[in-house]
């Protein structure tokens, strides 16, 4: 399911990373892929932590996080939804259980044309809601 890109953009971004999460800017430019693509991005994902080649290194401290507020940083989100849980085998296990219908989008930060398109997924249980 797709969702309208209007209601989630007011919420507050609470996990940032190249895989999963979004920092929006004025520089993207975003697109919505087709399903079969992004089954397809899902499978090589969980193919790939499942083969145990996938490195994910989790930066709790970050330079960009200097002059924001706390509960709006990586760390922050992490503590509060998994607390006392090992943060890389979480992403690891919360990134395995994507499905095609958490996925929102597709962005590109022009700033930085080298790098890769993230895909935006969200993610609601009944207990918590991330980005």
């Amino acid at each position: 399911m797709l969702f309208n890109s209007s209601w989630y953009q007011l919420m507050p971004v609470l996990l940032t990373f190249l895989l999963w999460g979004a920092t929006m800017s004025i520089c993207e430019v975003k697109r919505v892929e087709s399903k079969l693509d992004v089954e397809t991005y899902l499978a090589r994902l969980k193919y790939a932590l499942q083969s145990g080649r996938a490195k994910i290194n989790f930066q709790k401290e970050r330079i960009v996080d200097e002059n924001r507020d706390e509960k709006y940083t990586n760390k922050y989100t992490m503590l509060t939804l998994f607390p006392e849980e090992d943060e890389v085998e979480v992403l690891k296990r919360e990134l395995a259980n994507l499905r095609h219908q958490d996925y929102i989008e597709t962005v590109k930060d022009t700033r930085y044309p080298e790098r890769s398109e993230m895909r935006v997924l969200l993610k609601i249980t009944l207990m918590r809601m991330y980005i």
